[in-house]
């Protein structure tokens, strides 16, 4: 009802207006506007004629209130007698003039003769849209990365003539995801404005990339202005490794913790080399294994998002390899121990030659007991070749001496011999002719059980004759 009323008397308002918009006639000039009404700025043309009797310069000008509110395009016209002219005019309302109709008077005179003139008038609808709008938004940098601040600022200003109050004003950004900032709610006064300031913390678990910023003002759900900036939030990689190593005598454990401190998806690689034969025994969970220069390659790759960590460690245990080492060791000394024999070496301690070129020897069999163990039942075997005959006098009596055709078995036997025990067997030999100049004694032979296993060990051979041989 209450449009239907402005439209009646909007009616109304231009018919009355359509009457004065008729010619207007004066003794001597007629003038006639284009058109009744014009919203703001209205162009208007004004027309001229010259009724009088000889040639005219006429003139116009615009009176009342709103007369600074026009614009001519020339404001004199000479016109012959009988001759039409047209005057242009804009007429425009500033910003502070409230919504309404405006009616401009307008006056058209003679140059020469005051009393010439006429006038019109010119209506002028001011119609405002009240509304506020953003009129800058601007950012202290557009580019930035984790840790720094993006500061913006926007300007809202009310360019109607009437005061705003509880004006919703919304920032979202929207991107690789959405961002909400803090919203604000305003209230501006005819041509007053509103700087709002925000700030967004760049943390790492704001993506990277480019960003669009809409801010937009709203009253009661009607949408009274938007705008749009772009930013860009800057990708950065940065993955902290931290290593820790515990090395003892028995392992040897190192830790590696990863820490995406960037915001975007990193993947990282650590490498561990681990000498060979130390690799049988290292325990190294999601490593990929490969070989390099005679060492073990043991290689992590983890792929964080921002924000995560991941741990991997690698154990390298020693003791097994010491257990192996110390058997080892143990059978080599078990087997030493078991086949560990005792000394022997035959010596000629002294010797003469004879009248009849007789030659007389002292030999003695040395038995050395070099075995970490004692041994028992030491049977100790020499033998004399023919060539020569063995005195009876023994300092150590053999338990058998046998006279063959060969020569002379001798045999003595030893209950035990200690650990480092030494025995000496001697006896004395001599040629049985004159003519044998030299002759080799064979290898003593001492031999046992020992450990359960039999040994059996030669001396050295002894050539016999000459002095240099004595010991």
């Amino acid at each position: 009802m209450g449009s239907a009323r402005r439209f009646v008397l909007l009616a109304v308002l231009l018919a009355v207006f359509a009457l004065n918009a008729q010619p207007a006639a004066a003794a001597g000039i007629t003038i006639q506007a284009d058109q009744a009404c014009a919203v703001t700025p209205g162009h208007y043309s004004i027309g001229v004629t010259n009724d009088q009797e000889f040639s005219d310069t006429f003139r116009i000008t615009a009176i009342g209130p709103q007369r600074s509110w026009v614009i001519f395009d020339g404001t004199s016209v000479k016109l012959a007698s009988g001759g039409s002219g047209t005057f242009e005019l804009t007429a425009a309302a500033p910003q502070s003039a409230p919504s309404g109709f405006y009616y401009i008077p307008v006056t058209v005179y003679s140059d020469k003769n005051d009393s010439v003139q006429a006038e019109t008038s010119v209506c002028l609808i001011i119609k405002r849209v009240d509304r506020v709008v953003i009129t800058g938004v601007a950012f202290a940098d557009d580019s930035v990365g984790p840790g720094e601040t993006l500061k913006l600022t926007a300007v809202a200003e009310n360019v109607g003539t009437e005061e705003f109050r509880n004006v919703e004003v919304e920032m979202t950004a929207s991107g690789p995801q959405d961002i909400q900032f803090e919203s604000a709610t305003i209230s501006l006064s005819r041509g007053e404005t509103e700087t709002i300031e925000r700030q967004l913390e760049v943390t790492k678990l704001i993506k990277p990339g480019q960003y669009t910023l809409r801010i937009t003002l709203t009253k009661d759900e009607d949408l009274l202005d938007t705008v749009e900036k772009k930013f860009t939030i800057e990708a950065i990689d940065i993955i902290d490794k931290n290593i820790q190593d515990d090395k003892g005598i028995l392992s040897s454990t190192t830790t590696t913790v990863f820490t995406n401190r960037g915001n975007t998806e990193s993947t990282e690689t650590v490498t561990a080399e681990v000498a060979k034969p130390f690799n049988v025994f290292t325990d190294a969970p999601g490593a990929a294994v490969s070989e390099q220069d005679g060492k073990v390659l043991y290689t992590w790759t983890v792929t964080l998002k921002p924000g995560e960590s991941e741990t991997v460690t690698h154990t390298v245990r020693y003791w097994p390899f010491y257990i192996i080492l110390l058997v080892v060791l143990a059978a080599a000394y078990q087997i030493y121990i078991i086949s560990k024999r005792p000394n022997i070496r035959k010596l000629v301690l002294s010797s003469r030659r004879q009248k009849d070129d007789i030659q007389e020897f002292a030999i003695a069999v040395e038995i050395k007991n070099t075995t970490p163990t004692a041994l028992k039942n030491v049977v100790v075997r020499d033998f004399v070749p023919a060539v020569a005959r063995v005195f009876k006098d023994f300092k150590v009596q053999p338990e058998r001496a046998k006279f063959v055709e060969a020569g002379t078995e001798l045999v003595w036997r030893v209950k035990e011999m200690k650990r480092g025990e030494t025995r000496m067997f001697h006896y004395k030999i001599a040629t049985t002719v004159g003519a044998v100049d030299s002759f080799v004694l064979p290898s003593a032979i001492v031999e046992g059980m020992r450990l359960g296993r039999e040994y059996r060990v030669h001396s050295n051979e002894m050539p016999v004759g000459s002095r240099k041989n004595v010991q």
